[in-house]
This record gives structure tokens, sequence and C-alpha cells, in this order.
């Protein structure tokens, strides 16, 4: 999860495919960027399989190009549950 001044990025998903249309974080495959914070797991179930994902998160003064939302915004956007619930915890814990 990227976030920067109390937004964070998503993009969306496409269609067709798992969670296609729907508004996500960014997936970070490789490396892992300098100073993210890595949260609590998740563990999300499929008909036939169990996804397990891994969150970190990322403080950025970069403009990175993408969709930034504020919280209260990103909530009521077009989420899965998994980002539902990350978002929610991200406000809980006044991240």
């Amino acid at each position: 999860m990227l976030r920067k001044a109390g937004a964070v990025l998503l993009e969306q998903r496409p269609s067709p495919g798992i969670w296609g249309g729907l508004w996500c974080f960014p997936e970070l495959n490789g490396k892992r960027p300098r100073g993210a914070k890595t949260l609590e797991p998740i563990e999300h179930g499929f008909t036939h399989f169990r996804l397990r994902i891994r969150p970190v998160l990322v403080d950025t003064k970069r403009a990175l190009e993408g969709r930034w939302l504020r919280l209260d915004e990103a909530e009521r956007a077009a989420l899965p549950a998994p980002v539902k619930t990350l978002l929610a915890r991200l406000r809980e814990e006044g991240r």
C-alpha cells in the first residue's frame, strides 16, 4: 500500500479476472521499498483456493501516477473485501 499525505494509491483491476473492474492497491513484485512497514497478513477464501496477502505500507512523498484517494473516498469505491479490511485497519490505527 502506498500512502501520501493521508491518501492511498489505488488501481483498477483489468476485466476479466479476479476482482475485475474493482479498485485495489498496486502489487509489489520483487524488491521491497526502503522504509516499508510489514502489516499483519490477511487471508481471503475463494471457491477453489485461499489467498494469503502480506500487506506492506509505504509512506511516500514522490509524485507517483495513479488514482490517489483520501481514506474516506477510498472506502466508498468498488473494492474487494481484503482491500476494505486493509483500509479499515489504516483508519482504526490512525496510520
